[in-house]
């Protein structure tokens, strides 16, 4: 929906294939960090966004076994100046409905839904997709957002294998009052340990608040006696957890649980008038809370490539592709470094915290290349 409305900013028509029944966001709280405002900003539904978002002031990591705070990063006024924007906490639904709104009010997005893509045929001057339905359509391009499991970039890209992680999630929101938080009310609270966390963080105002307990198990979730077994074994896991953690656990919907996949970066993401984006190009694991930011970048990325050579596709892809890999990679695979940082044990976990304590609130540096990079909006105005 993000590239379809940069798109319809640079003038440009497009037809949106979605395979759900209804434009409707399945998943509960979202972060986006200032790199992630900075597209949307672009696209115009910043404002509207803000409307529901809570402005956490701290992220704080914590021990999840004793609640010791071992890292404070301050997100307030300093945060907001240096990189031109804020870090916000937002419900995936409010993300979408915002950008569903701004495209509808374009007047140059058509959307349908049901429509599961099955096979895609690349005509080099053109794309011809068919879907489950038996409809087929043909284009002058194709964007794939569709994601980790991606049918495009098995068809025409590269048939790679997922790689499995040890880790599973259980998220969900819940009324915000009842949970009382460890630190201040709109604080971003991770509570880390060898092998599992747990992420708080309010939603909506404050109205909600989201959590989402990670934890490495070898459980599948197909039947029934699996899913029972892995809600058996997230109370055991976080038994021993620090009061506030297994408080919050014990209130975790455990009907919604994601295994953790990953995939191998690949530096090709564009064949004649085909490319790839979001997960589809560069999956990553949550460490980061850069998913959605990385994809909102391509979306500005692409539709300005494509606003600036509206008759040569194939170069404004291949120009989006050059601009975007080497950081959507970088991210991708720092996402994977970032599993050592929350989930260590022993000798480097004395290590960690020795590091992060001596760190200043106010220190930003670490992030610099992630937040402050402008290099998708490269040449564009921001509303």
């Amino acid at each position: 929906m993000a590239t379809a409305l940069g798109l319809a900013r640079q003038g440009i028509r497009s037809h949106v294939l979605e395979q759900a029944p209804q434009l409707r966001e399945v998943g509960a709280g979202l972060q986006l960090g200032p790199n992630g405002l900075r597209a949307l900003d672009h696209l115009g539904v910043l404002d509207h966004l803000f409307k529901t978002a809570v402005f956490p002031q701290h992220q704080v990591l914590l021990d999840v076994q004793t609640g010791k705070i071992i890292k404070v990063l301050d997100m307030g006024a300093k945060f907001s100046t240096r990189y031109g924007y804020p870090y916000i906490l937002a419900h995936r639904h409010d993300l979408l409905d915002a950008l569903a709104k701004a495209c509808e009010d374009s007047g140059l997005v058509t959307v349908q839904t049901s429509k599961a893509v099955t096979h895609v045929i690349d005509r080099e001057n053109s794309a011809e997709v068919q879907c489950a339905d038996g409809s087929h359509y043909v284009c002058n391009a194709l964007i794939a957002a569709d994601g980790l499991r991606s049918v495009v970039r098995k068809e025409i890209f590269v048939d790679d294998p997922l790689r499995p992680t040890p880790y599973a999630a259980f998220r969900g929101t819940l009324p915000a009052a009842e949970i009382v938080p460890q630190t201040g009310k709109d604080d971003l609270l991770i509570w880390a340990g060898s092998d599992s966390h747990l992420v708080q963080y309010p939603l909506r105002g404050g109205e909600l608040y989201n959590q989402v307990a990670v934890l490495r198990t070898d459980h599948g979730f197909d039947t029934e006696d699996d899913r029972q077994a892995a809600s058996a074994e997230l109370d055991t896991r976080f038994s021993t957890a620090h009061p506030s953690v297994r408080a919050g656990v014990r209130k975790i919907n455990r009907g919604a649980r994601w295994t953790l996949w990953d995939r191998d970066p690949i530096v090709v993401w564009t064949k004649h008038r085909i490319a790839l984006l979001g997960d589809a190009a560069h999956p990553m694991l949550q460490f980061m809370a850069q998913g959605a930011c990385q994809a909102l970048e391509d979306a500005v990325c692409l539709s300005w490539r494509l606003g600036q050579t509206p008759d040569n596709i194939e170069r404004a892809f291949t120009l989006y592709q050059n601009t975007r890999v080497l950081r959507a990679t970088r991210v991708q695979l720092t996402t994977r470094f970032m599993d050592r940082l929350w989930h260590p044990s022993g000798t480097d976990s004395t290590l960690r915290d020795e590091f992060l304590s001596k760190l200043a609130p106010t220190d930003y540096e670490l992030f610099d290349w992630l937040y402050g990079d402008k290099t998708f909006v490269e040449g564009t105005h921001v509303a």
